[in-house]
């Protein structure tokens, strides 16, 4: 998710960096988003989450 979000939503460079399929990266996003409840596409959201990325 990290890599996700640090370029800008993503999935093909996300997929190229992790090393593996667009659909892997798709899958698993949606998988966050319905785990999260949250809008992944909403700045404040991703502000946040990438926030506390570089808090950890």
């Amino acid at each position: 998710m990290r890599i996700y979000l640090f370029h800008n939503n993503s999935l093909k460079i996300t997929a190229d960096i992790a090393f593996t399929h667009r659909n892997t990266i798709n899958y698993r996003m949606t998988k966050v988003r319905s785990i999260l409840a949250c809008d992944l596409d909403d700045a404040v959201t991703r502000f946040n989450l990438m926030m506390a990325f570089y808090i950890r």
